[in-house]
């Protein structure tokens, strides 16, 4: 409380290493105890991350605490994905609040046993104009287990609050506006084109071609060292708005290739794909990282003028580490140049929620900050 210069908190976040995963609740408690703040949500990372820099490979505990008049705050634990359906209508029906400034919600979920996709549609079609931010929460590789809390006054017992098959949220309205960035990992490769043959996960054609031929004409412009490595760097760019042209790196989202068929030259990637959708592939390379997270931070850095940052979330993808750049802080290093006084808050985890263009979508490879910006009167 005495480093946030606050004497009162109205709530905490809190992201903590798989170390500690036996000391989970007794950290919820410790958090309440010290802060006594009514909200406390947060998940597993696997790396965490804070203004200072990033603790990875060894433990982690991340906290940021807030306070704020203008603030009205909803925190929630769910158990699975239905009851996200509800708890959407719930929120949706809340009673209205005279603020000016558009809602943020916050989710952290465990992405290998709720589908990630069908959690952010039944929040965004429920919930229309709120922005809607998070990760993945990551955890234990030997155990695939991650686990999420969210504590509120008027539980009754802490063990109400952890789950580790569920989502966590924070619902944040009130007199602010979120600005958010999402910067990229990737640099196309080739054109774009369109799938004309498909079923579920399995692009036939691409251009009525094979997918495989297109996949190989698209990498053929690699260099000799980028080659070695090809097969764990190529993703598939999709395009979330067809109705966008000309086409940036922004409008895509970047999915895995899962598999190749070598008999048929069909592709499987990490997403369900339709005919008529727009591909193209893409490589993960660290230079085209750094110059789009200048690009976003800049454009971020010149919204944010006139406007007071009261502090900052950032949710990295576990594969943007030192292990991707060669080098350990460079995003929080970057971030901090740009906002080197907002206290910042975060973690590295399995895949990043963010919108682009009018609805939030599931996103890989990416660094996604969130600045909550108030008014300067």
């Amino acid at each position: 409380m005495g480093h946030a210069g606050i004497d009162r908190a109205d709530f905490a976040v809190m992201f903590a290493t798989p170390h500690y995963a036996c000391e989970y609740t007794r950290m919820l408690n410790a958090v309440h105890t010290a802060t006594g703040a009514p909200h406390i949500v947060g998940c597993s990372g696997m790396e965490v991350l804070t203004s200072i820099g990033e603790v990875e490979q060894s433990p982690g505990v991340a906290v940021l605490v807030g306070t704020s008049d203008g603030l009205h705050l909803s925190s929630f634990i769910l158990p699975d994905a239905d009851a996200a359906s509800h708890l959407a209508s719930e929120l949706a029906s809340s009673p209205p609040h005279d603020h000016t400034g558009s809602p943020l919600l916050m989710l952290f979920s465990d992405v290998m046993h709720i589908h990630p996709t069908s959690l952010l549609n039944a929040f965004g079609a429920a919930l229309p104009g709120v922005q809607i931010v998070g990760a993945g929460a990551s955890g234990s590789l030997e155990k695939m287990e991650a686990y999420q809390w969210a504590w509120r006054n008027g539980v009754e017992t802490l063990n109400d609050c952890i789950s580790h098959r569920g989502v966590s949220g924070l619902m944040i309205r009130g007199d602010f506006s979120p600005l958010i960035a999402v910067a990229r990992s990737c640099r196309p490769l080739g054109e774009s084109y369109v799938i004309t043959s498909a079923d579920g996960h399995l692009i036939r054609e691409i251009a009525n071609r094979p997918a495989m031929e297109i996949l190989q004409e698209s990498a053929a412009s690699l260099k000799e060292a980028e080659k070695q490595h090809v097969e764990r760097a190529l993703v598939a760019g999709l395009v979330v708005d067809e109705e966008k042209y000309p086409l940036e790196i922004d409008d895509f989202v970047f999915r895995n290739i899962a598999g190749v068929e070598p008999s048929s030259g069909s592709l499987v990637i990490s997403e369900r794909v339709r005919v008529g959708q727009t591909i193209q592939f893409h490589i993960r390379d660290k230079n085209a990282a750094r110059q789009d997270m200048e690009r976003v931070l800049q454009d971020l850095s010149e919204k944010a003028a006139g406007k007071r940052i009261a502090m900052g979330f950032y949710f990295n993808c576990l594969a943007r580490g030192a292990g991707f750049y060669g080098e350990f802080n460079h995003d929080t290093k970057v971030i901090r140049r740009y906002f080197p006084d907002v206290p910042i808050v975060g973690f590295l985890g399995n895949a990043e929620f963010a919108p682009v263009g009018g609805s939030s979508v599931l996103h890989n490879y990416t660094g996604v900050l969130v600045l909550v910006a108030e008014e300067v009167r």
